[in-house]
């Protein structure tokens, strides 16, 4: 990966390609080329419960794809492994470089925002609810401007930060 990075990004520091391979290569950034690949669908699975976990789970698709990639170096070699991650890795880089993915998470973002207008601190407000998910709300100066549901705490905070910056967005 940090061949493609190198190659694609000729004009960037050894900082900055780091920061790119760690948005790029990520849990969100591999479940959603498994889910396009379709590896979930190989997964032998017991009951449907367990089924709908793990099917729904981003790091089990992130795991998936990386466990692949593993056995192609494995059976194939590196030459191989550099071919398959050209054909589902560089798609993402170059979308990246036309400025379609954000290297920025939510939470990073309306934090800068935020800070344009005054020095203060997005504070979340977390709390685990009923069906086992956690509820966030992004408040900035006593105002709740998102909210958001997620599997952990840090899902819950991205999705309302997220919620927070479409609403700001549209008004």
């Amino acid at each position: 990966m940090s061949a493609i990075l190198f190659n694609v990004f000729k004009d960037k520091n050894q900082g900055q390609l780091t920061l790119i391979r760690a948005k790029l290569v990520c849990t969100d950034s591999l479940n959603s080329i498994a889910d396009r690949l379709k590896l979930k669908d190989f997964l032998l699975l017991s009951s449907n419960v367990v089924a709908n976990e793990v099917l729904s789970s981003k790091k089990v698709g992130a795991d998936i794809f990386e466990s692949l990639v593993a056995a192609i170096f494995i059976d194939q070699g590196m030459p191989k492994v550099k071919e398959f991650l050209d054909k589902t890795l560089l798609p993402l880089v170059k979308q990246y470089k036309e400025g379609k993915i954000e290297l920025k998470d939510s939470k990073t973002r309306l934090q800068e925002y935020m800070q344009s207008f005054s020095k203060k601190t997005v504070f979340y407000q977390t709390y685990q609810s009923d069906n086992n998910q956690f509820k966030s709300e992004a408040i900035y100066e006593g105002n709740v401007y998102g909210s958001g549901l997620g599997k952990s705490k840090h899902e819950a905070e991205e999705n309302a930060a997220n919620d927070a910056l479409n609403k700001l967005i549209k008004s």
